[in-house]
């Protein structure tokens, strides 16, 4: 990596502000500004950014001292070649807090430039407060939009040739459904007018899907000198992905598809949510137990070692894929998924991955069984595995207050709820033996797991193996002579 001089650098900031950005952390720097610095070289969208800060501004110094610039490292595995790039984005031309610049941040609704808001607050961000009852001065985000889109829809005269393309990128579903009713919420709150309701219907609140890892400032000091001491130097991989339902209004506002084909418009968000969870964060799930008590720290550990990765790739492949119905690009998805765990640059912790547990297989790799089951009249091997993997993590024991994984090669702390905790510990007392107990505790699963054909089965076999020391065996017996 050369070091790159950036700060002067004048790039895309005299360009119109066409976007304002809401929400200035890492996640979005590498996400969606890097993504209109792109746009901007290839001189298809033309916009510079105004970034809004919804707390205080205490960035606000470090983004000037760099005239709003700053360094992307986009690393890992890409089409089966390592990428390793350095991006400096100079789209950002403003940058501003929503508390202490609240009335410059109205300025922009007066705009004809403007097209777009694009937020990544927090999950609880999209929020209705009735006690935020200041419509001068909103607390909350959603009240601070609606006060914006009020003073645009008084300035145009409620014309809809301004209303906007709006594109919350905060990891809820139907993220832009709830921000919508947020707003209507608070127009009816502040009593105002019904033209104004009329207008808000104009405008484009989009739901989002986003699927990018970010991880911020790196430790590496090398990294750090080679793009020259930048206090707001982000990480990322390669991949990136960007659902937006909406129809065909929001690509001519916004054609960001066309450089990147995993940025897709559609009318339904719905099968790419469904095949995010099930295969990248299903596989997660499935395997990060395993590793865990095999003795791996990371993804990338586990996806290194010859026999977790045919563990990994049969259930994707043979158990999780087969039972998506007609989700578009699944396999291509799969795919994709593996090479990312592949990237070495990124240290995803199998332990980070572990927390709440219970509630992540539940959510991400229940339906995969039971649809499995359903169609093939047999339980699936590596989920089953998984499953037994997860029982065996939560045979733990209380230690100060923690409660506490004892294993051969590591110990760890098992966080979730503790009631949870305690129904697979309390399983023990089964009189059908401790697999039995967990598994038909219908407070841990919704169902009667048990009952499901084939499960209590194949996970007490697995279960049996692990106990005893026995977890390669195992994994050797889903994949068979499949290496």
């Amino acid at each position: 990596m050369a070091k790159k001089a950036f700060t002067a650098c004048t790039g895309h900031k005299n360009l119109p502000v066409k976007v304002l950005q809401i929400g200035e952390g890492n996640f979005l720097r590498a996400f969606a500004d890097i993504l209109i610095d792109d746009l901007n070289d290839r001189n298809i969208f033309n916009s510079s950014i105004a970034v809004c800060q919804p707390r205080s501004s205490s960035k606000r110094d470090i983004f000037l001292s760099q005239n709003c610039n700053y360094n992307v490292i986009v690393r890992g595995v890409e089409n089966g070649k390592t990428v390793n790039d350095i991006k400096t984005v100079t789209s950002v031309s403003e940058y501003l807090s929503l508390t202490e610049d609240y009335g410059r941040f109205l300025e922009f609704a007066h705009s004809a430039d403007l097209k777009l808001i694009i937020s990544n607050t927090t999950e609880a961000g999209i929020a209705f407060d009735e006690n935020d009852v200041n419509r001068d001065f909103p607390e909350t985000c959603p009240g601070k939009l609606t006060a914006f889109l009020y003073e645009r829809c008084k300035r145009f005269k409620a014309d809809k040739s301004a209303a906007l393309l709006i594109l919350p990128c905060e990891l809820i579903e139907n993220n832009g459904g709830a921000l919508k009713q947020a707003v209507l919420k608070y127009a009816e709150l502040w009593n105002l007018e019904d033209g104004f309701k009329e207008f808000i219907n104009f405008n484009i609140f989009a739901s989002t899907l986003v699927d990018r890892i970010v991880t911020g400032k790196p430790q590496d000091e090398s990294l750090d000198e080679a793009c020259g001491g930048d206090m707001l130097l982000d990480v990322c991989e390669p991949y990136m992905f960007w659902a937006i339902e909406a129809d065909e209004r929001a690509r001519e506002i916004f054609p960001a598809d066309s450089i990147n084909k995993n940025i897709i418009f559609t009318e339904n968000i719905a099968p790419y949510r469904k095949r995010k969870v099930r295969i990248l964060n299903g596989a997660h799930s499935m395997f990060a137990a395993a590793a865990l008590l095999y003795g791996k720290e990371t993804v990338f550990e586990a996806v290194s070692d010859g026999l977790f990765s045919a563990f990994i790739k049969k259930g994707l492949y043979d158990e999780i894929v087969p039972v998506l119905g007609d989700t578009d690009g699944a396999g291509e998805f799969a795919a994709a998924t593996l090479e990312r765990f592949s990237n070495g640059f990124l240290k995803h912790r199998l332990a980070d991955i572990s927390l709440n547990y219970i509630s992540k297989f539940k959510h991400r790799c229940l339906d995969s069984i039971i649809e499995f089951t359903d169609r093939f009249n047999r339980a699936p091997d590596c989920l089953c595995l998984g499953l037994a993997a997860v029982l065996e993590l939560y045979r733990c024991e209380k230690q100060d207050g923690s409660y506490i994984k004892s294993c051969e090669k590591m110990n760890f702390e098992i966080k979730d709820d503790e009631s949870l905790i305690n129904a697979v510990i309390n399983a023990e007392k089964n009189p059908r033996g401790f697999v039995y107990g967990a598994l038909s505790d219908e407070k841990l699963w919704g169902l009667d797991l048990a009952a499901v054909t084939g499960v209590f089965e194949k996970t007490e076999r697995y279960f049996n193996l692990i106990k005893s020391g026995k977890i390669k065996n195992a994994v050797e017996e889903t994949v068979k002579g499949e290496m």
